[in-house]
């Protein structure tokens, strides 16, 4: 009895205390470094082939740029004078003024300070992927023993990675791109008194997460807490794409208010968000390649055997053809077959207008 009472008195004391805690912080991925790799269904789990690639780095070269900055902290990091925020819609980047291969490791640094690991790298082409890592912050941070005790055996049942792209611009500047995806666990089975069984699904990429990473590398950088802020709440979202019909062809095809090069980035970190697999392309930079699972296909291939029987199997990723063609001020955005004809398939319309929500 008494035993009982000590139980109750316990997760009462929990609960006051986690109720009365509140955390300012937006991440919090320090516990995904002691946790067990996170296993995902290959469909979620495709990265772009690097390997082979020149540029690559190893963990062996990863450990001994650690070492050579052990004890470097943001306090001890160049002020970089030249840091702006760029904003169009929804996406943020980076742009600074820095060697690229010092950025490069600070890059690094950072992510292993906000508790993320690198799943994979390339210098060549400048981007860097993290593992998935539970973000914990909405657990909050204060309380007592009991709450600290507690709390480590408390899921969140999201996870969360980063893509992040490092591009040269002009006259020694840099763009740091960062984009996310996440999961969520999800009951696929069971209940009541039988064993439950759960399934990580996609969620939709979120782009304050990807604020407050970005908010969190300046701070990383040198630049003041307020300062941050501030930069990142500038710039005034307006829209950059519109849905426009080919009436000859039968298709839909993308407007996009911004000129070659920042439609290019801005595709990207769409297909970023998306999960989506970039392959190499034979046509020499004008067309981006991409194998993707369309959310309903992905949604059938979790659906039952029978289901699956009678709708022809499981789905696979399809491979689709973007092409972007200069327009001066503004650049056209169309998906096309490998002869360069418009693709008018019932996939490619599907995924037209999934380039559109997340491009306007």
């Amino acid at each position: 009895m008494r035993f009982t009472k000590l139980i109750i008195f316990v997760l009462i004391t929990v609960s006051l205390t986690a109720c009365q805690s509140t955390s300012r912080l937006k991440v919090d991925y320090h516990s995904a470094k002691t946790e067990t790799p996170l296993e995902v269904p290959p469909d979620l789990d495709k990265l772009p082939s690097d390997s082979g690639e020149a540029g690559v780095d190893t963990f062996s070269a990863y450990a001994a740029e650690r070492a050579a900055n052990k004890g470097r902290t943001s306090d001890l990091l160049p002020k970089f004078k030249d840091v702006e925020v760029r904003r169009e819609g929804d996406v943020r980047w980076l742009h600074v003024k820095a060697d690229k291969n010092e950025l490069w490791i600070d890059i690094k640094n950072f992510l292993g300070d906000v508790g993320l690991t690198i799943e994979t790298e390339n210098r060549a082409t400048g981007v860097i992927e993290t593992g998935w890592a539970e973000n914990r912050a909405s657990l909050g941070s204060g309380g007592g023993f009991f709450s600290k005790l507690f709390r480590k055996f408390e899921s969140t049942s999201t996870m969360d990675r980063y893509r992040l792209r490092l591009e040269p611009d002009a006259d020694g500047w840099l763009s740091i791109y960062i984009s996310h995806q996440g999961l969520v666990e999800k009951v696929a089975s069971g209940g009541g008194d039988s064993v439950v069984q759960t399934m990580w699904q996609r969620r939709p990429s979120e782009p304050e997460l990807e604020a407050e990473m970005l908010r969190l590398l300046m701070v990383y950088l040198g630049v003041d807490n307020k300062r941050s802020e501030a930069l990142l709440a500038s710039g005034i979202r307006r829209a950059r794409a519109t849905l426009e019909s080919d009436d000859s062809a039968g298709v839909k095809y993308l407007s996009l208010r911004t000129n070659y090069g920042q439609s290019v980035r801005r595709v990207e970190i769409a297909l970023d968000r998306m999960g989506a697999t970039v392959l190499p392309s034979e046509t020499g930079g004008k067309q981006i390649v991409i194998n993707y699972l369309l959310p309903k296909d992905e949604a059938a291939n979790k659906a039952g055997f029978f289901s699956r029987l009678l709708s022809g199997g499981k789905k696979k990723p399809g491979e689709y053809r973007i092409q972007l063609t200069d327009k001066g001020p503004t650049t056209e955005l169309r998906l096309v077959d490998k002869k360069g004809r418009d693709d008018n398939s019932s996939q490619a319309g599907d995924l037209m207008q999934l380039l559109f929500e997340r491009l306007k």
